[in-house]
Formats: C-alpha cells, sequence, structure tokens
C-alpha cells in the first residue's frame, strides 16, 4: 500500500472509496457517450456489439457507483453522531418565530 493513501490514523479505506467513485463516475460518462454513439451509428451487427457493450459498461459502472455512495454514507452516518436540531439552532425559523419565550395558558400559568 502506497504511505501517501493513509491518513493519521491507518485508515485509507475513505480516500480509496472516493478515488473508485471517481473512477467509476468518470467510466459511466464514457460509457454513456459509446451508448449515444452506438445508438446513432447505422444499423450493423457491430453498432449492436458497441451498443450491447456500452450498455452492460454503464448499468455495472453505475450500479457500483450507487454501491460505493451508499457505503460512503453509511461510514458518515456511523463516523457523525446525530443530534437533535432545535428551532434556535436555525437562524431563518427562529426570526420568524421570534425570541424563545414560555407558553402560557389561558388561564395565565406556564406550560
Amino acid at each position: 500500500m502506497n504511505r501517501a493513501d493513509t491518513s493519521a490514523n491507518g485508515s485509507s479505506g475513505p480516500r480509496r472509496a472516493h478515488r473508485s467513485l471517481i473512477v467509476l463516475i468518470a467510466l459511466s460518462t464514457v460509457a454513456a457517450g459509446g451508448l449515444a454513439t452506438a445508438a446513432s451509428a447505422p444499423p450493423s451487427p457491430l453498432a449492436g456489439l458497441a451498443f450491447a457493450g456500452s450498455a452492460l459498461l454503464l448499468a455495472a459502472a453505475g450500479t457500483l457507483a450507487v454501491r460505493v455512495v451508499l457505503a460512503l454514507e453509511r461510514a458518515r452516518r456511523a463516523v457523525q453522531p446525530r443530534t437533535a436540531v432545535e428551532w434556535t439552532d436555525l437562524p431563518l425559523l427562529s426570526r420568524m418565530v421570534g425570541p424563545a419565550r414560555k407558553l402560557q395558558r389561558r388561564d395565565g400559568r406556564q406550560r
């Protein structure tokens, strides 16, 4: 393993996954271009093979890219604890609601 691929804690997974995602997206783009070219070509057995190969490559690369994105999202959620968001943490909502105040019942007692 290349020393530049490891982070301070020895984990190279996220960096490798991001690199794989970039390669898969580039491969999907090339396959989509090949698919469009093969679709616009005059009908022939070679055009059919090019269309089928590009379609398979696009499907495989797209599926793998989605799997990498899902794995990265699971890893991100595992690292960052989920916190509840209070309405006071949202600037736009806090401006709309106004300053925080205690709610009062009609009889004057606080809730």
